[in-house]
């Protein structure tokens, strides 16, 4: 597995779509609103619940096609 936090994996997955900003804006905001946990305690369990909560807004930002594989390469790297 790759270095650093689940967090940081996430946001370094998305980051080359959306920008390192946007990426950890996105994450740690779905995290607070819908996982009800700061990003930095997210747990492997957390990630399916994460990638739900952020589909809607990727599908209109990404494409429903990228989002997919996109959430399905995240989803699988914390299985």
């Amino acid at each position: 597995m790759a270095a650093g936090t689940i967090s940081e994996r996430i946001e370094a997955r998305l980051a080359p779509l959306l920008g390192p900003n946007m990426a950890r804006n996105a994450t740690r905001t779905f995290c607070r609103r819908d996982l009800s946990k700061e990003a930095e305690a997210l747990t492997a369990a957390d990630v399916p619940r994460l990638a739900a909560a952020l589909r809607p807004a990727l599908r209109t930002l990404l494409g429903a096609a990228t989002t997919e594989q996109l959430l399905g390469e995240i989803t699988r790297e914390f299985q």
